[in-house]
C-alpha cells in the first residue's frame, strides 16, 4: 500500500491518493525461498562431514563449521586447497574443470595434511545470475578404508589357505549352484579353473545318477537345516575313477537365520571307504 497526499496551491493537504498492489505471489515466493534456504542450511548442518563452496579460481565462498575447524579459521576468501589440505597450489587431483562443465564427480583421496582417507563429492551450483560455483561434501572414511583393507587381506589369506588344502571345499546356494570353490574341487571335476565352477551345479560335471544322489541329499539338508557330518561317499572324478570322501555338509544361514545354501568339505580317503555307500 502506497499513500500520497494531494496538496492545493497553498500546500494544504486536500486529499490522499492510495495505490494498492497485490503482493501475495511475491510474499509466497519469498516465503518459499526462505524455507528453501532453511532446509538447505539444515541439511548442511546435519551432514556429518566437511562442506564448502568455492569459485572457479578455488576461492572459498562458504564453509560449514567442521570445515572451519579443519582450517583453524573461517576460510572464506582462502583457497580451498590451502584450507582443506594445507597445500600452496591446486591439488594434483583437482576436478574443477569437470565440475564447472556441469559434472558431479565422486572419488576417494588421501589427504597430505593428516594422512587420512576422505570420500569427496563435488557438484556444480548454478546461481540465479548465471554464475557457477562448486560445492564439496567430504567425509572421513579412514576407519572404513582400513577395515575394508583388512577384510581384503583376510579374504586373500583364506583364499590361499583353502586353495592349498587337499580337501575339496565349496559353497552352494539354495539351488545347489556353486558360489565358491577351491582348486582341489576344480581339479577333481576337471574344470578349467575355479571361476569355471561358479554358477554351475553337479549335473555339469558328474554322471546323472551321482549328481542326482548329491542333489537329493542337499535338498534334504536345506529342508531340515541339519548338518551331514563325516559321511563316506563315493564320487567319480574327471578321469572316470571312483574316489571315496569323508563328506561334511552344513547349512549356510543369512543374518535372519534362514537357510540359504550349504558349505561342503570333502576329505579324500585314498580309495578306501565303506563299499555299502
Amino acid at each position: 500500500l502506497y499513500a500520497f497526499p494531494i496538496l492545493d496551491s497553498q500546500e494544504n493537504v486536500t486529499g490522499v491518493v492510495e495505490y494498492v498492489r497485490d503482493i501475495t505471489a511475491q510474499g509466497k515466493a519469498e516465503t518459499a525461498a526462505g524455507e528453501s534456504r532453511a532446509q538447505y542450511q539444515a541439511m548442511v548442518e546435519a551432514f556429518d562431514g566437511l562442506v564448502y563452496v568455492c569459485s572457479k579460481d578455488n576461492e572459498v565462498e562458504f564453509a560449514n563449521k567442521p570445515m572451519a575447524a579443519r582450517a583453524g579459521r573461517n576460510p572464506v576468501g582462502d583457497k580451498c586447497y590451502k584450507a582443506l589440505h594445507d597445500l600452496d597450489a591446486a591439488c594434483p587431483w583437482c576436478v574443477n574443470e569437470r565440475v564447472f562443465r556441469g559434472e558431479t564427480v565422486r572419488w576417494e583421496v588421501l589427504s597430505p595434511k593428516d594422512n587420512r582417507w576422505y570420500y569427496v563429492v563435488n557438484t556444480p551450483i548454478r546461481h540465479a545470475d548465471g554464475s557457477v560455483s562448486k560445492m564439496a561434501m567430504i567425509q572421513d572414511i579412514t576407519e572404513k578404508k582400513l577395515a575394508d583393507d583388512r577384510l581384503v587381506d583376510e579374504r586373500n589369506r583364506l583364499r590361499t589357505l583353502i586353495d592349498n588344502l587337499p580337501d575339496v571345499i565349496y559353497v552352494k546356494d539354495a539351488e545347489s549352484r556353486f558360489v565358491m570353490a577351491n582348486e582341489a574341487l576344480a581339479t577333481f571335476v576337471g574344470a578349467e579353473s575355479v571361476e569355471n565352477l561358479i554358477g554351475k551345479t553337479d549335473e555339469d560335471f558328474f554322471p546323472r545318477e551321482i549328481a542326482g544322489k548329491l542333489r537329493a541329499e542337499e535338498v534334504q539338508l536345506l529342508k531340515t537345516a541339519k548338518p551331514v557330518i563325516n559321511r563316506e561317499e563315493q564320487v567319480v572324478d574327471a578321469e572316470g575313477r571312483p574316489q571315496w570322501f569323508s563328506s561334511t555338509k552344513v547349512p549356510l544361514r543369512d543374518g535372519k537365520g534362514n537357510t540359504v545354501g550349504l558349505v561342503g568339505v570333502g576329505r579324500p580317503l585314498g580309495g578306501q571307504g565303506d563299499p555299502s555307500h
